[in-house]
């Protein structure tokens, strides 16, 4: 798979910003990112992290059930504290009913509904705001970059990246 460090993001709590980036051909593979991480001070993901998954969405009643139970399934054994933020940028299909019913059967789901289609980067932005964890991973709802690669970032971030895509 693709990971890069690109920087340090400006971005809740600045600690990181994580993001899948398994398709594009000018990214870096791990091994050509630098053998040092910029900050390479010990981290680990405990109970004493919080880690936010912020997933933009629009239009995505077909793929969000099986999004929300991949997305389920991982989170179940992470060690730290999870909320996931999704923004739904306006939907006209069921999009919003699903999540207000995922919402109600698990608590560390939090939902933003924008008045009207904004953008994938305005909705992104928005659960950027509205996230509260030390640690951020943005996914597409469209199952573009899958759940379980999430893992695979968390450790680059443990490593001392601040940021991976």
């Amino acid at each position: 798979s693709s990971l890069g460090s690109v920087g340090n993001p400006s971005v809740t709590k600045g600690l990181v910003a994580a993001s899948l980036c398994l398709t594009h051909s000018n990214c870096k593979d791990a091994s050509q990112v630098s053998e040092k991480p910029p900050n390479s001070a010990s981290r680990s993901l405990d109970g004493s992290k919080t880690v936010s998954v912020v997933i933009p969405c629009y239009n995505e009643q077909e793929v969000l059930p099986l999004l929300i139970d991949r997305l389920t399934e991982v989170i179940a054994n992470w060690p730290s504290q999870v909320e996931v933020v999704i923004v739904d940028d306006g939907s006209t299909d069921a999009t919003w009913r699903l999540l207000t019913e995922y919402q109600n059967k698990d608590a560390r789901c939090k939902i933003i509904r924008l008045a009207r289609n904004f953008g994938h980067q305005l909705a992104l932005w928005e659960g950027l705001q509205h996230c509260r964890g030390e640690v951020v991973a943005v996914l597409d709802a469209d199952l573009q970059d899958p759940p379980e690669s999430l893992q695979t970032f968390f450790e680059k971030w443990e490593q001392g990246f601040d940021v991976i895509y």
